[in-house]
């Protein structure tokens, strides 16, 4: 099992305290040395300044101090008691490398190697006769342990175990060889941990959590961070710290110890963090990671952690929650768009979505109802508007590069921001009055940003250092903490937040999905692409019309009700890769084909549950389409080279076409003239044939080479197509007639796949340009990406809900 994990970089000594039961370590890269219980818990930091390179560690309990090397630019061997007091230096001379360390209990004496110096020497354990025991035929030393009147070290450069005696250094011989840099060793035996009085062995010494040895008997310590309130007890909770990301770690400073160390916190999985917040009430942090482009939450311990949302995000680099009524809202570089949702990542809304090019952080003040939020774009700026998205207005556009992250002194009713490009930190009142700039030009690429009492706190990337100064001067100007690479945000956690009251509060302020604050109360807003209701409260149950479309390991639904374009993934789970995708408008069921698990599906659109219609005699399942009004599903097998139809739970199967066809891959359907349509990449042609299978045609047979998507255009009573080999979409009548080009595709590593058309205009799928584009479907006309920043597409459908069709029963199975 692992005892510690988390925080370590380079832990290059350990040791044990075998009579108080107590694990301590030395860790050069983080320049501090640590102590905890045996499992690892209560876990300590004892020594952190004056080291550089801490190397190996050792214990003496019997008399309650611990021993290192140090192998920084002022090399040395130091002490200290067990509970990280009364520390001494050992050496400090004559000294380059200093690597092994070991103590001779019966001796009280001292033993180490120098690797540079390739010597064995001993002292007394305060540093006096100290004596070269061993100083020729030693290359390159490493670890040193005793037993008896032998000392045994191992040899990087001979890559062996050697012995020679304690005392004179003679007698000296190799007992193993040919080891592949043999580091650390230890002789087992009793002797080698004599026993002793445990002085905490009573209760614990009366300690709540680490009784530790030292000089005089013992002294009570705390975890890292936590207060010492009495002589014994610690305190259960941080009161007042920094929080703050790097990209492989959110960390914390406690205000409530001197120590001002830093600690990882337990969380799993941090890839690319960047933007943080927290809500002490409720005791989340929340973060953002652009790595897997998600937005994850816990509890600072560790527990709870959990997904918040990772559906259509694209670099979301800014993050800020509302305590109130618990929002969490975040910006999105890559989308352009800045949006909401409750804690738990439901009722997700589209806030902003207009005139936004690189927006990065973002901050809220449910107190007086704005947020702000800083934008990198070709026009650098910072914005202001009600919470819930309405009133927006730039507050600050000139003398900005790279505005990064954002601070509100709740206090004094100020806004503040640091700029990576102009070296600034500026402030201003929430109306973008009152402009100074607090710090100017001694920067070098802040980022993160935080106010508390009387201090802003700011990460800066290039110093790899968090920095203080007094907030209303900016002198003072303290380094934190340093050698810290890839900092990105940062906070000041307290119990002191800010209360307030929100007319949310009851009832959630009437509104059936999301109640958001704003400066005169609030606003109802409802999820992504659905409807209001004309009372203003209330949203409408689900999307009216709408492209849903398959993206491999999800399905995707971008309403066109609404006056954005913004993807929102179905509930459903489990999909392994999505080819095909569409939805029964009578039952609001909606049918996909995964190749993978070579199945068809369906689910409700609210995914509350799954259930696979066809799991046998199926082989590469392509495209599918459902037949509303005879209540049937037709399917393509490009495996089987079939066409099949069943019923819309999977029985009554029955094989419409089975000869003279390679490779079928679009149909679609025209109830009303009775037809089903259907692509042959093999054959290279588009044939139609009565419901029933009967009355086959070819309609289309030259100049085709990879026909994809296929759709039926009924206000003009078209069939559609597009081939991803010419780059074309092109249209005919439904007998063939009349063909022609209606767009040439010549944007770069076009492949268009699915195919659909409503209203105005037709919608398709490309695959390596990651997009799904629209243009008018009479003359092609106003081409233009709609939604980007989409791998794996696949299939694409137009649904309207109020279209449920009529049964004329054209084919009986």
């Amino acid at each position: 099992m692992d005892v510690v994990h988390l925080g370590l970089e380079s832990p290059g000594g350990i040791a044990v305290d075998w009579i108080g039961r107590k694990l301590y370590w030395s860790d050069s890269g983080t320049s501090r040395i640590e102590v905890s219980d045996l499992d690892g818990s209560h876990r300590c930091i004892l020594v952190w300044s004056g080291l550089q390179k801490p190397r190996a560690i050792a214990t003496h309990p019997l008399v309650g101090r611990i021993f290192w090397t140090d192998w920084g630019n002022e090399p040395k061997i130091e002490s200290a008691a067990m509970d990280g007091t009364n520390r001494n230096v050992v050496a400090d001379t004559g000294l380059f490398w200093p690597n092994g360390l070991t103590i001779d209990y019966a001796s009280s004496k001292l033993f180490w190697v120098d690797a540079k110096h390739h010597v064995i020497e001993s002292a007394n354990l305060d540093g006096s006769q100290r004596k070269a025991v061993i100083n020729e035929g030693l290359p390159h030393p490493f670890a040193i342990t005793l037993f008896e009147d032998n000392i045994y070290w191992t040899d990087w450069h001979t890559k062996s175990i050697n012995t020679a005696n304690k005392f004179t250094g003679s007698h000296l011989e190799t007992i193993q060889s040919q080891l592949h840099f043999p580091m650390d060793i230890h002789s087992f035996h009793p002797q080698r941990q004599p026993s002793g009085v445990n002085a905490c062995g009573m209760n614990n010494g009366g300690c709540s959590h680490l009784c530790l040895f030292n000089d005089v008997g013992f002294s009570c310590a705390c975890e890292t961070g936590f207060r010492l309130v009495n002589n014994t007890h610690c305190s259960n909770k941080i009161e007042e710290s920094l929080i703050f990301s790097r990209v492989s770690d959110i960390r914390r400073i406690s205000f409530d110890t001197n120590d001002m160390t830093d600690i990882i916190l337990p969380l799993a999985g941090l890839e690319g963090a960047v933007a943080l917040d927290w809500d002490e009430i409720d005791g989340w942090i929340f973060w953002s990671d652009v790595d897997d482009d998600s937005i994850s939450r816990a509890r600072f311990n560790g527990t709870d952690q959990e997904i918040v949302t990772d559906s259509s995000l694209s670099s979301p680099a800014g993050l800020a929650v509302d305590w109130i009524t618990k929002k969490v809202y975040w910006t999105d570089a890559g989308n352009d768009q800045i949006e909401v949702s409750n804690y738990d990542g439901s009722k997700r809304s589209l806030l902003i979505w207009e005139d936004l090019e690189r927006p990065r952080d973002i901050i809220v003040d449910p107190l007086s109802g704005f947020m702000f939020w800083t934008d990198w774009g070709t026009y650098p700026k910072i914005e202001r508007a009600w919470m819930d998205g309405s009133n927006r207005v730039v507050i600050v556009n000139d003398n900005l590069t790279w505005p990064n992250g954002l601070a509100i002194d709740y206090e004094n009713n100020k806004l503040f921001w640091v700029d990576a490009g102009t070296n600034v930190i500026g402030v201003s009142d929430f109306n973008g009055n009152q402009k100074q700039n607090l710090i100017s030009g001694d920067l070098s690429h802040p980022f993160g940003l935080a106010i508390h009492n009387d201090r802003i706190y700011w990460t800066d990337w290039e110093d790899n250092s968090i920095y203080s100064a007094e907030k209303s001067t900016g002198l003072d100007r303290q380094i934190i903490r340093s050698n810290l690479e890839d900092l990105m945000d940062i906070h000041v956690y307290h119990k002191r937040k800010h209360k307030g009251h929100s007319s949310c509060a009851k009832n959630n302020g009437g509104c059936s999905d999301l109640c958001l604050i704003t400066p005169l109360g609030h606003t109802c807003a409802c999820p992504k692409g659905i409807l209001m209701g004309p009372d203003r409260m209330s949203c409408n149950k689900g999307f009216e019309n709408f492209l849903i479309f398959s993206k491999r390991r999800d399905i995707r639904a971008v309403s066109l009700d609404v006056p954005y374009m913004a993807d929102v993934a179905l509930p459903i789970y489990g999909i392994e890769h999505a080819i095909s995708v569409d939805v029964d408008t009578v039952e609001g069921m909606v049918y996909w084909s995964d190749q993978s698990s070579k199945t068809i599906s369906r689910a409700p659109l609210d995914g509350s549950y799954i259930e696979d219609i066809i799991t046998e005699g199926i082989d590469i399942p392509d495209r599918l389409t459902i037949d509303t009004n005879g209540r049937k599903i037709y399917w393509t097998d490009a495996g089987r080279d079939l066409i099949t139809v069943a019923n819309l739970d999977g029985t009554q199967q029955r094989a419409l076409i089975w000869e003279n066809i390679t490779n079928p891959r679009a149909i679609v359907l025209h109830y009303e003239a009775g037809y089903f349509y259907w692509t042959d990449w093999g054959k290279q042609m588009i044939e139609r044939a009565w419901m029933d299978g009967s009355h086959r045609q070819p309609i289309i047979y030259h100049n085709i080479v990879w026909p994809n998507g296929l759709t039926i255009d009924k206000q003009m009573d078209k069939l559609i197509w597009n081939d991803a080999n010419l780059n074309t979409i092109e249209m005919c009548d439904y007998n063939g007639d009349n063909r022609r080009v209606l767009l040439e595709i010549d944007y770069r590593k076009s492949h268009s796949y699915g195919l659909t058309v409503t209203g105005s205009y037709i919608y398709w799928t490309d695959g390596p340009n990651n997009g799904i584009y629209r243009a008018e479907k009479r003359a092609g006309a106003q081409e233009k990406l709609i939604i980007g920043n989409l791998s794996g597409l696949m299939d694409i459908q137009a649904i309207n809900m109020q279209a449920k069709g009529k049964n004329n029963i054209f084919l009986f199975i």
